[in-house]
């Protein structure tokens, strides 16, 4: 318990000072995307409405209507720009580009608060779909975050999401995405995004119909035609859809801090701090790094990276031990520098057999000569870590699985 203690204190601080980074740098390049997804949205849908902003009476769990006066409101409102960053950040994340579609999710959070703050200081209501635009927002910064994400984002999340008024679109989509991408453990139920999207047929609600199994064609203008035109008010999920033929996109995981203390009498202290992420550089690879030491000197940092099929990595490190072989306590320090690379020669399903070459240098007196020893290893892994999830791949529908992180693709209903 006192592990998870400090974990949670320290963790805890520096994701939240990372949650509020400024975004300075990549504010330039939003810009051009914010533009062209509002001139998307501008686009009339049937009913002469701004595309994307339906006036179509939905609610949480049951149907609410909306006041005609209410409606005519709405239409009159522009779309909000962290609305926007959202659907950008989505149609980034389904064509592959993760760490852009972060960028944008944190953007997106800063520009809904920002755009309530200026309405608060105009004395004006603030356009309801920044609630929602936090609340997708905060949803995606989680499932693509680090275990701290839900501390950070969670509160708030749902504290948009109860301030969303459930007679409007924008809002009820919101709530069908907890459906659509909590694990079920959590409440989440993709089965359920149907029915709670019933009877709303805007581009985004066609959109998380689609992402739940539903009919691709409901993403095209003339539904009965496979070739027809994508509707004009798609947002970026519906869009990413399309680029990529994903029901939802990849997602290797959430990356993990750890931070551990500990100590015992006559030996002192000790502390190390750990990161692995399976997402470095947006690529899918593997990355595990280590910093420790203790207060008698001794430490280790250490770093392996590990793609698709190739990996490596190097350590330096100092074990400071007893020797009592002489009668008495004798402190040794054992310094090390040690590297590797391997690769894999054969893979069947989750085992796999890796071949690669390890050199360590060694020595266990600071005035002693290092010795050096290297050599071929061999390695066969069973399991590879990868794991059996239920799958929602139309064209595969006779049971079966997928490894973690494959996407479900597009095809008509049907399709075998």
């Amino acid at each position: 318990m006192l592990l998870l203690g400090w974990s949670l204190a320290v963790g805890g601080v520096s994701v939240a000072l990372g949650a509020d980074v400024s975004l300075a740098a990549s504010e330039e390049a939003e810009a051009s995307h914010r533009g062209t997804e509002a001139q998307r949205r501008s686009v009339p849908s049937d009913d002469g409405a701004p595309a994307g902003d339906s006036r179509e009476p939905t609610a949480r769990g049951a149907p609410d209507a909306v006041p005609a006066d209410a409606a005519s409101e709405v239409s009159a409102r522009t779309p909000s720009s962290s609305l926007d960053l959202v659907s950008e950040g989505d149609f980034a994340w389904w064509t592959g580009d993760r760490p852009r579609a972060r960028r944008l999710y944190r953007a997106a959070i800063r520009a809904a608060v920002a755009e309530r703050r200026e309405a608060k200081a105009r004395g004006v209501d603030p356009l309801v779909q920044t609630r929602a635009a936090e609340a997708r927002a905060r949803l995606r910064s989680i499932l693509l975050g680090n275990n701290f994400s839900p501390l950070v984002h969670q509160g708030r999340l749902f504290k948009a999401l109860d301030a969303c008024p459930t007679n409007v679109p924008d809002c009820v989509v919101t709530e069908a995405e907890l459906a659509l991408f909590l694990p079920p453990m959590l409440g989440g139920d993709p089965t359920m995004v149907g029915p709670m999207l019933a009877g709303l047929e805007t581009g985004p609600a066609q959109a998380r119909k689609v992402a739940a199994g539903g009919d691709p064609a409901l993403l095209r203008a003339g539904e009965d035609a496979p070739d027809a035109p994508p509707r004009p008010d798609l947002d970026g999920m519906g869009r990413g859809m399309l680029a990529t033929s994903q029901r939802l996109p990849a997602n290797p995981g959430t990356s993990v801090w750890a931070f551990g203390l500990g100590g015992a009498p006559g030996l002192g202290m000790a502390a190390s701090l750990a990161y692995g992420t399976p997402d470095a550089f947006g690529k899918a690879w593997r990355f595990d790094g280590t910093l420790a030491g203790d207060s008698r000197g001794g430490g280790i940092v250490s770093g392996a990276l590990r793609g698709p099929r190739l990996g490596g990595g190097a350590s330096v490190s100092r074990l400071v031990v007893d020797d009592w072989r002489s009668g008495g306590r004798e402190s040794v320090r054992l310094e090390a520098v040690r590297a590797f690379a391997s690769g894999t020669a054969v893979r069947r399903g989750v085992t796999s057999v890796e071949v690669g070459i390890d050199a360590r240098t060694e020595r266990d007196d600071p005035a002693g000569s290092w010795l050096r020893v290297a050599g071929p290893t061999v390695a066969l892994t069973v399991g590879g870590g990868a794991r059996i999830v239920p799958h929602a791949d139309m064209r595969h529908d006779a049971g079966g699985g997928v490894a973690e992180g494959t996407p479900p693709r597009l095809a008509p209903s049907g399709a075998s």
